[in-house]
């Protein structure tokens, strides 16, 4: 089985095939191509199984090659990378029926897993490809959610964002991740809460805002209810004696 890697990074390009054993993960032959042009005239020539593209390419970008490789009816399962959350990327990717959908940077664990997933399901069921097509959407809207903790989500905003209807899409997302979006956003945003409280110089009030808090109060009370202690406490803590 052979791979081509689209990537107008020539770094990119010219380190991947040094990133794993591909040969023991069921590559056989590694090409590259720095432009759809580029990647066109591989495909012309050489047998290619799986295509592992990025989307943002000067000139012409991923989703172009995708609609080419449809158009030539190739057997070439596309997995598109892209290093920004955007949901109609994801949407247009499960539109466009391909196997994968990254966002950058992606980890080797996180790159196989998925070359795996298409190297194993040469016929997708529907039920496969459904789970496919939540997952990628989940995974899209997490990212946009912890590059945006700061804004007010609700599920019906959110709803919005992905175009769905906000029971359809919190049920969905609860498959995926097992908690609901707001218990989710909620855990993060702890999470992220207790990273800006060990930077002593931020006051309770500006980690509150940026973690999405309007009010210091419903702040603490949420993070003493998830954690056991006050932000307060918390801070004071890590503080050098």
């Amino acid at each position: 089985m052979n791979l081509l890697l689209v990537d107008d990074d020539l770094y990119v390009l010219k380190t991947f095939a040094q990133r794993l054993d591909w040969k023991k993960e069921g590559i056989d032959q590694i090409y590259t191509a720095p432009s759809v042009r580029a990647a066109i005239r591989q495909l012309k020539t050489a047998d290619i199984h799986i295509c592992l593209c990025d989307i943002e390419m000067p000139v012409e970008n991923g989703f172009q090659l995708v609609h080419w490789i449809l158009d030539q009816k190739l057997a070439v399962k596309v997995i598109l990378l892209t290093s920004y959350a955007e949901f109609h990327y994801a949407k247009e990717a499960v539109d466009l029926h391909c196997a994968g959908y990254l966002v950058k940077p992606v980890s080797n664990q996180e790159l196989l897993e998925t070359i795996h997933k298409v190297v194993a399901q040469d016929t997708p069921t529907v039920e496969e490809n459904r789970i496919f097509e939540e997952a990628s959407m989940v995974r899209s809207i997490q990212k946009y959610l912890l590059e945006n903790l700061e804004k007010e989500h609700t599920r019906k905003s959110i709803g919005r964002y992905v175009a769905m209807n906000p029971d359809y899409f919190a049920r969905m997302f609860k498959r995926e991740t097992g908690m609901t979006p707001n218990s989710w956003l909620q855990k993060k945003r702890i999470e992220q809460a207790k990273l800006l409280l060990g930077h002593h110089n931020v006051p309770l009030t500006e980690v509150a805002s940026r973690v999405g808090f309007d009010s210091l109060s419903y702040f603490s009370k949420v993070f003493k209810d998830t954690t056991g202690i006050s932000p307060k406490v918390y801070k004071n803590k890590g503080k050098p004696s």
